[in-house]
């Protein structure tokens, strides 16, 4: 996830056309500096940024971490995940949001290039799955089908913010399991 730190490198980067902003987001204070430009002037002052940012909630779900949001003008639904909870999520702003164990902590998903309604990959703790969402489901914990094992499984590390880029390739970067835990710079690395 992007920092205020790291904002103005990772935008300066070639083919770079966006960031994903995960706990940064929780304060203030570093989205405003994050959607500044983080602490370059120069920056701020080429590009019309926004001087003020509202957020609204639009649906409650209580999510424990709800991230990788996906919007799909197909489906006409907005897709995410609840990390921990190991769920996804879908709302199709008319109706009350749904959603489907997984049986993995999940880091990301993204849409599958398919014709049919719901269908997503997602990148999971021990495997890539493939899983087509549907409100109709009767079903909460059933569905995903393992598209293959994750072959550097480790406790360590797990799939973490990704997205497709230009050329339909699944990007994500992988999250130390061990960042949350106390370690300092360099254990258990």
């Amino acid at each position: 996830s992007v920092t205020p730190e790291s904002i103005d490198d990772l935008m300066a980067m070639p083919d770079v056309d966006g960031a994903l902003v995960g706990g940064a987001s929780l304060t203030a204070d570093s989205f405003t500096r994050i959607t500044d430009g983080g602490a370059t002037p120069t920056l701020s002052r080429s590009c019309t940024r926004p001087k003020e940012l509202t957020a609204r909630e639009c649906v409650t779900t209580k999510n424990v971490l709800g991230e990788s949001p996906v919007w799909s003008t197909k489906d006409n639904c907005l897709y995410w995940i609840s990390a921990p909870e190991e769920e996804v999520w879908a709302w199709n702003l008319r109706d009350a949001p749904y959603r489907r164990l997984v049986g993995t902590m999940l880091g990301c998903i993204a849409l599958k290039e398919s014709d049919e309604i719901g269908d997503l990959v997602l990148a999971g703790e021990r495997a890539f799955l493939s899983m087509k969402m549907s409100a109709n489901t009767k079903d909460f914990a059933t569905g995903a089908e393992i598209l293959c094992q994750r072959p550097e499984q480790t406790e360590a590390t797990r799939p973490n913010d990704g997205r497709v880029d230009r050329q339909g390739r699944f990007v994500f970067g992988m999250y130390n399991n061990y960042h949350r835990a106390g370690s300092s710079a360099g254990e258990n690395n």
